[in-house]
């Protein structure tokens, strides 16, 4: 979900709402209205990839999780691509990060198999592949823990 001007989120009609660090459907007393995109498509409204920087702020919800993650607008990211024949992710939203952690196997085109291996740490706050091309690329956006929020859900 990414963050919108509340009149457009709700003529939308699917608006959800950011009030007292809890996500809710109800547009009444909204802090943030938020809009969800098509996940493969969101890294184009949510990240500057030339500065590194969210320029829109957006909620993640990890798989399994109840608790969704916060990235507000102007956050500093790591963005790391990684591309082969086969990437296969080791990670996922939410995961924390140490380098020297491996978060991919690459299957490269002379059939060796590769492990992708980070120089950063933090969060993972979102995974995407880049259609297009021969080989898979895969998109990581990596942020500082201290700079993300977590959330409550409630549909």
């Amino acid at each position: 979900m990414i963050e919108e001007d509340c009149e457009k989120a709700r003529d939308s009609g699917y608006c959800y709402c950011l009030v007292n660090n809890e996500i809710t459907r109800s547009c009444e007393r909204c802090e943030k209205c938020f809009l969800e995109y098509p996940y493969e498509d969101a890294y184009r409204h949510i990240v500057d990839l030339e500065n590194q920087l969210i320029k829109k702020s957006f909620i993640i919800t990890p798989p399994g999780s109840l608790e969704a993650l916060y990235i507000p607008k102007n956050t500093k990211v790591n963005i790391i691509e990684i591309s082969g024949v086969s990437v296969s992710l080791l990670v996922k939203e939410g995961d924390e990060i140490k380098r020297g952690d491996r978060v991919a196997r690459i299957l490269t085109s002379k059939g060796e198999v590769r492990s992708y291996r980070i120089n950063t740490e933090g969060v993972v706050l979102y995974v995407t592949d880049l259609f297009g091309g021969s080989s898979e690329r895969i998109l990581i956006l990596i942020g500082n823990k201290n700079s993300l929020g977590r959330i409550r859900i409630e549909f």
